[in-house]
């Protein structure tokens, strides 16, 4: 910026406090602070998040993400939803913010956004020449190579664990080691909840289990926000937003809460990790692999990401020994 936007002057460099070197207007003695613009993309998902809308604009063949500035007077949740149906006629069910990357060509930041489709049947708009969805295992080899839209679109799905078969095992071996650490900590800090055996059955149920799980859900979040893994996500513990309306199991028929859960809250666009909790003096986990599995299900309304049913024994190196073994991954076992 070298002329200022209300008198036309020419700007100076001067000293702005902790901000330091500054346009300054002499004329009009203000501070003239950078301006860019602001925009948004959007990564649509068709409803089952099995694909990925791509676009194609301006006689150009390269497939990209739905993109545009937000105007004046909007916020960017209202430029996203008015974008996608300016663009492809699409409502959406749900989205979810990703990242943010300025774009120095146009002198603009664009934020990225994960969106889910109420359906498939988008309709094309005269900004758009050609839409295409593409499954989600073959977008990045359809997506503009060395783009920005690449790139956001890469960093989402390898948070959500749906990237190349290879980044989806450094997920998974990641989240072992999280696991790992977060019962080694547990061990360190609260032995006594986990030695200290119960009087009776029903206080080592809802007392001393209860106890174990907030604990460990407490050191969780905190070696999950070391690791950036809680970008909108967040820890809960036998957590229902809905105290009226409990989460419904088919194939167990009855309403439950998880003793563990990291998710996005409101929605269910990137349920991350369940987890159901058993003790060295209460071991039956049929009913809790029954739960981990219908959560995990990808048709019963949750499919999360990451399963486990863990008991806390005596010895930590005996609670460590089940987590490669009992963690699953959409269903399926670790190792």
């Amino acid at each position: 910026m070298n002329y200022c936007e209300e008198c036309g002057g020419r700007l100076t460099m001067k000293e702005c406090g902790t901000d330091g070197m500054i346009p300054y207007c002499d004329a009009c003695q203000t501070f003239r602070f950078p301006m860019f613009n602001s925009a948004i993309s959007a990564i649509i998902f068709n409803p089952d998040k099995t694909k990925i809308l791509l676009i194609q604009q301006y006689g150009k063949k390269d497939n990209i993400l739905v993109a545009g500035y937000i105007s004046k007077g909007e916020n960017a949740k209202q430029a996203l939803l008015r974008e996608i149906e300016e663009e492809v006629n699409l409502k959406i069910s749900s989205y979810i913010y990703n990242d943010n990357e300025y774009f120095e060509k146009t002198n603009t930041l664009i934020h990225n956004y994960a969106v889910t489709a109420e359906s498939e049947d988008f309709s094309l708009t005269d900004e758009v020449d050609r839409a295409q969805w593409f499954a989600v295992e073959e977008v990045l080899e359809a997506v503009k190579p060395d783009s920005l839209a690449k790139s956001f679109v890469e960093r989402y799905l390898k948070k959500i664990g749906k990237g190349k078969t290879d980044e989806r095992k450094t997920g998974q071996e990641e989240v072992c080691k999280i696991l790992e650490e977060t019962v080694h900590k547990l061990y360190e800090k609260d032995r006594y909840l986990i030695l200290d055996r119960p009087e009776t059955e029903e206080e080592g149920r809802h007392v001393a289990e209860r106890s174990i799980v907030f604990r460990f859900g407490h050191y969780l979040q905190e070696i999950l926000e070391r690791s950036q893994i809680l970008t909108d996500l967040s820890v809960d513990c036998e957590y229902n937003r809905r105290g009226y309306e409990p989460k419904m199991l088919s194939r167990i028929g009855s309403s439950v809460s998880p003793d563990l859960i990291v998710h996005h809250r409101g929605d269910h666009s990137n349920n991350f990790l369940v987890m159901e909790f058993k003790t060295w003096w209460n071991r039956d986990q049929k009913y809790d692999e029954a739960k981990i599995d219908g959560f995990m299900d990808p048709d019963g309304g949750y499919a999360y990401q990451y399963g486990i049913a863990l008991c806390i024994e005596k010895e930590e190196k005996d609670t460590l020994r089940q987590i490669r073994g009992n963690l699953l991954y959409r269903g399926k076992s670790f190792v």
